[in-house]
């Protein structure tokens, strides 16, 4: 199915249990990935997200808005195979996290930034030990070795499928360290995905809407929340 917009060909939709797994069926037929992999997930949960896209599809199936079953392809066809170079390309971001850079001026942003940062630094150093160096303008702090190899050690930990919800996390946000407040209950996905914003929030306030920009922004948002929705159904 690679077309964007392919005729509904199934009537019905269901799960059913395979071994250790959970299948989604079409007509009793499981779909598979881009790669020719069965659409089997691990939970029953992740499985009910993923079905329910397939259910509501009317005349037309719109697989990339289909956000879950998007989560589930990545994690069979990229991140099972490929998982060392996945858990290698998010702990980077460890490294020029988002919520480690603050403004030089204005203050008033600058406050907002430290209300809503500073509290993860201080969660950070308590739950892994481990210390975020702040940076303010655009060179990057650099961060210890001791605090890289915590980030990347739970990274490593994760299945490629919760790997696959914290690369949508972590890029739609910026911040491998917002993608970990969620996936421990720091936050709620709506709290991370508003602090992920505040600098485009200040400049929405100074200068304005922009159309194009929120349109964009807000299917952003909506990815971030299916990954958060898919990560808290793998638990």
């Amino acid at each position: 199915m690679n077309t964007a917009l392919s005729d509904r060909f199934y009537k019905t939709v269901e799960i059913a249990a395979e071994g250790e797994r959970f299948s989604v069926q079409l007509d009793g037929r499981c779909p598979k990935t881009p790669s020719g992999v069965k659409l089997s997930l691990p939970t029953e949960a992740s499985a009910r997200l993923v079905s329910d896209e397939w259910e509501v599809q009317q005349t037309k199936i719109d697989l990339p808005a289909m956000r879950c079953t998007q989560i589930a392809f990545a994690a069979l066809d990229q991140v099972e195979p490929h998982k060392e170079s996945i858990v290698d390309e998010l702990a980077a971001y460890g490294g020029s996290d988002l919520v480690c850079f603050f403004a030089d001026e204005p203050r008033s942003l600058v406050e907002k930034q430290e209300a809503a940062w500073l509290p993860l630094h201080d969660w950070f150093q308590q739950t892994w030990q481990a210390k975020l160096e702040t940076s303010q303008g655009i060179i990057a702090a650099t961060q210890s070795a001791q605090t890289l190899e915590a980030i990347r050690q739970e990274l490593s930990d994760q299945n490629a499928f919760q790997l696959a919800a914290f690369h949508g996390l972590t890029k739609l946000s910026g911040s491998v360290i917002l993608a970990l407040a969620v996936a421990k209950g720091r936050l709620t996905a709506e709290e991370a995905w508003s602090a992920s914003r505040i600098d485009e929030e200040w400049q929405i306030a100074r200068w304005g809407r922009d159309a194009e920009a929120d349109t964009l922004a807000d299917d952003k948002r909506s990815s971030f929340l299916a990954s958060a929705a898919f990560l808290e159904s793998l638990s």
